[in-house]
């Protein structure tokens, strides 16, 4: 959020209905009300009109999701957004890193 600013941060929850889906989703978007971000939640598939989902997703100061394609949507967010991924089994942290934390340093993002 720029400083000065009194809009309030925005939190884009990638969600997805089959494999790695959060079974808290609503409990994590309470607490990130509670501490002061806007949260949209919104699931990147192909039946998502694309135009406006790039346009939801370049709005948002955090983009959070389990490690997966949804996360590829990075490459729209604002220079010093952040990106929040989950990992779901050990052991595939080096692959997380490698696949979205790299780029999204790249691309001057915070992960």
């Amino acid at each position: 959020m720029k400083e000065g600013s009194s809009k309030k941060p925005r939190l884009l929850i990638i969600s997805r209905k089959r494999s790695r889906s959060f079974v808290n989703e609503g409990e994590i978007g309470e607490l990130a009300r509670g501490l002061g971000f806007e949260v949209v939640v919104a699931e990147a598939n192909l039946s998502t009109y694309f135009s406006k989902f790039l346009h939801v997703v370049n709005s948002c100061n955090v983009m959070m999701g389990v490690h997966g394609n949804g996360l590829t949507n990075l490459v729209f967010l604002p220079t010093n957004a952040v990106i929040i991924q989950i990992i779901p089994l050990a052991g595939l942290g080096s692959y997380g890193r490698t696949d979205f934390g790299v780029p999204a340093t790249d691309m001057k993002l915070r992960f």
